[in-house]
């Protein structure tokens, strides 16, 4: 009865460890996905101010 009860809990310790690495490699991607979306923004805020710069420089 406690072997059985044993190797239950440790399948149920393997599913949590598993789905556990699973929300890490999402929240990992999800991250990224972010920054990467938020340096494109930063570049692009950066290619506008200098356009800007150097409309109103040749003025």
């Amino acid at each position: 009865m406690r072997e059985r009860h044993f190797s239950l809990l440790q399948r149920d310790t393997e599913k949590l460890r598993s789905d556990i690495e699973k929300m890490c490699s999402k929240l990992r991607y999800e991250i990224d996905r972010v920054t990467a979306g938020q340096c494109l923004d930063l570049n692009n805020d950066i290619d506008k101010l200098d356009w800007v710069n150097l409309v109103f420089a040749s003025k």
